[in-house]
């Protein structure tokens, strides 16, 4: 597009508001755009049987999500459980050990725990 076409198209449609003209037909966009960054995201591919993938899209449709947002928040649940996992395991084995009896006593026999 000419110059003087492209400003007689946007003069026309209105598409100059927000800019200034400087010069002649060049315009500078004067208007600011905030954008947010949530995060990178990845595509992945998911392979599944047909039953469970209608059972994914019922699920996403009951909580007006798309597949892919269900499937990330399962995803990262799961992954949160398994890093709670991880963190209280080490917790447990981290701390000091301590008896299970009084120094000096026996523990009982495997016989009188298991009597009935």
């Amino acid at each position: 597009m000419f110059r003087n076409e492209k400003y007689s198209f946007e003069k026309q449609y209105g598409l100059l508001e927000g800019r200034v003209q400087a010069n002649l037909d060049y315009f500078i966009d004067t208007n600011f755009v905030l954008h947010k960054i949530r995060g990178m995201k990845k595509n992945v591919t998911v392979v599944m049987d047909g039953e469970t993938a209608r059972w994914v899209r019922v699920q996403a449709a009951h909580k007006d999500i798309s597949v892919s947002a269900f499937l990330g928040r399962v995803l990262k649940r799961e992954r949160e459980k398994d890093e709670g996992y991880k963190e209280a395991m080490k917790s447990f084995l981290g701390r000091e050990p301590r008896a299970l009896a009084p120094a000096g006593t026996t523990p009982p026999s495997r016989e009188s725990l298991h009597e009935r």
